[in-house]
C-alpha cells in the first residue's frame, strides 16, 4: 500500500498494528471482535474465503418487531433540553451551552458560486471544523478555524467518518479516498491508494480503532456494478475481511462492521462482523448502517427501502429497543438518545427542527420547529449534529 502526499499547506494519516488470534468475552458473555487497533492477517488481498468457512459461533440473529413508534412533527410534543453536542443550523455551529460559532463564507471563485450558503455535514478537529457545502450541483469541503474564520477548500466532499479521537477526518475526491489529519493549528492531506486496483473501485466506510488508524473500504466491480469484497488497511498493508461483499458502517471504537456476503445488489440481511469475518449479529430483512458511540447498538432499516421505518437492536441480545417511524434522518447524541432531524414542507415554506428520541420511545423538541423560506435549486439545510467520533 502506497499512499501519495498531496501537495498542500495542510495535513492528514493512518497506521495497521500486528495480529491477533482470538477474540475476547465481555461481562454480558457477548463474543467481543478482536481490538481495534490489531488485525489478523487472514487472506491476501484479492482473495475470498469460502462463506461457508464464515464463523457463526455464537451469533445473534435480530428478534421480532416491537410496536411501532411514530415519530410525527405535526403532533405536539414537549420541548426539552438543547443538545449535548455540537449542532449545524444554516451558517452558525451551535454548541452546547448555547455559544455559537458563526462560519464565515468562503471566497467566490465564480458569480454563481453558493458555497457556504449553508453547510451539510460537519466534523470538529483541534484545528476547527471541517465542513460539507453545496457548489455546482456537487458537495466540496471548507475548513474553518475555531472561531469561523474560513481557512480553505480541503480535498473531498465532506465528512464521511471521524475517528474517536476526534483528529482524523475520512472523506472522497472524486474517485480518491483522502484523510484529513488535524493538529492543533492545521490539517494535512493524505490519498490512500492500493497497489493493483483503480482508485474508482475503493469506497470508503470508516476508520478503525482509537486514532483512525485503520481505513475500511469496500471493493467495487464496475464491470457489473457488484461489490467484490472488503479490505482494511493502515496506508501500507492490506487485509481481508473474509467472507464479507460489502461493508455498510463501522464502529471505530468496537472495531466491527456492518455488511453482507452478498456480493449482489439484492441482499435481504444484514450482518455485524468483528475484522476477521466472525458474524456476530444477524438481522433478516434489514440494513444495519450504524452503531451508538460505544458500538453496543446498531441501527437498522428496511431492506425493501422504507425511509420512514427505523430499528436500533442490541448486540448482545438481538432484541429491538426501538422501533420508529419518522420524517427525518437520526444521529446519535449519546449512549441512550438520537437526534432526529425532522422537517415538513409546504409550498413556500419549511418548518425544521431536531428531536430527541430516547431508547424507550420518548420524544421531545431539543430544537423547536421554526419555519423558514424553501430555497429552490439549493439544499435546505436543517438543525443537524455535527458529526460525532465513531
Amino acid at each position: 500500500m502506497t499512499r501519495r502526499r498531496r501537495s498542500t499547506p495542510c495535513l492528514v494519516v493512518l497506521c495497521l498494528a500486528a495480529a491477533l488470534s482470538a477474540c475476547a468475552t465481555d461481562r454480558t458473555g457477548t463474543k467481543r471482535p478482536p481490538s481495534p487497533e490489531t488485525l489478523p492477517i487472514e487472506s491476501a488481498p484479492g482473495t475470498r474465503t469460502d462463506d461457508a468457512a464464515r464463523s457463526t459461533a455464537g451469533v445473534v440473529t435480530m428478534g421480532p418487531l416491537p410496536p411501532v413508534t411514530e415519530v410525527d412533527a405535526a403532533v405536539p410534543l414537549p420541548v426539552g433540553q438543547p443538545p449535548r453536542v455540537p449542532y449545524v443550523d444554516g451558517t452558525t455551529v451551535v454548541l452546547p451551552g448555547g455559544r455559537q460559532v458563526a462560519l464565515e463564507r468562503p471566497p467566490k471563485l465564480f458569480a454563481e458560486d453558493i458555497a457556504g450558503e449553508s453547510y451539510g455535514a460537519m466534523a470538529r478537529v483541534p484545528a476547527g471544523w471541517i465542513s460539507t457545502t453545496y457548489d455546482f450541483m456537487q458537495d466540496v469541503s471548507t475548513f474553518h478555524s475555531p472561531d469561523g474564520s474560513f481557512r480553505r477548500r480541503p480535498a473531498g466532499s465532506g465528512p464521511i467518518s471521524v475517528s474517536p479521537d476526534g483528529r482524523r477526518v475520512l472523506t472522497w475526491d472524486t474517485g480518491q479516498t483522502v484523510l484529513l489529519d488535524s493538529g492543533s493549528q492545521d490539517i494535512t492531506e493524505d490519498v490512500l491508494t492500493v497497489p493493483g486496483v483503480s482508485a474508482a473501485r475503493l469506497e470508503p466506510v470508516g476508520l478503525v480503532g482509537r486514532r483512525g488508524r485503520q481505513v475500511v473500504l469496500n471493493l467495487l466491480n464496475l464491470r457489473h456494478m457488484t461489490a467484490a469484497g472488503v479490505v482494511v488497511t493502515d496506508g501500507r498493508d492490506v487485509v481481508e475481511v473474509p467472507g464479507v461483499a460489502r461493508a455498510a458502517s463501522v464502529s471505530a471504537r468496537a472495531g466491527i462492521i456492518s455488511g453482507t456476503h452478498h456480493r449482489g445488489t439484492r441482499a435481504r440481511a444484514s450482518t455485524v462482523y468483528s475484522l476477521d469475518g466472525e458474524s456476530l449479529l444477524h438481522a433478516p430483512g434489514f440494513e444495519l448502517v450504524g452503531f451508538s458511540p460505544d458500538g453496543t447498538l446498531a441501527v437498522g432499516v428496511p431492506h425493501r427501502w422504507n425511509p420512514r421505518r427505523v430499528v436500533v437492536v442490541s448486540m448482545a441480545t438481538g432484541k429491538v429497543l426501538l422501533h420508529l417511524e419518522l420524517r427525518g434522518s437520526l444521529t446519535w447524541e449519546d449512549d441512550r438518545h438520537v437526534l432526529v432531524a425532522m422537517s415538513r414542507v409546504t409550498r413556500t415554506t419549511l418548518r425544521q427542527g431536531l428531536l430527541r428520541v430516547s431508547l424507550d420511545g420518548a420524544a421531545v423538541w431539543a430544537v423547536p420547529m421554526r419555519s423558514r423560506p424553501l430555497l429552490s435549486g439549493r439544499p435546505n439545510h436543517g438543525p443537524h449534529p455535527v458529526l460525532q467520533p465513531d
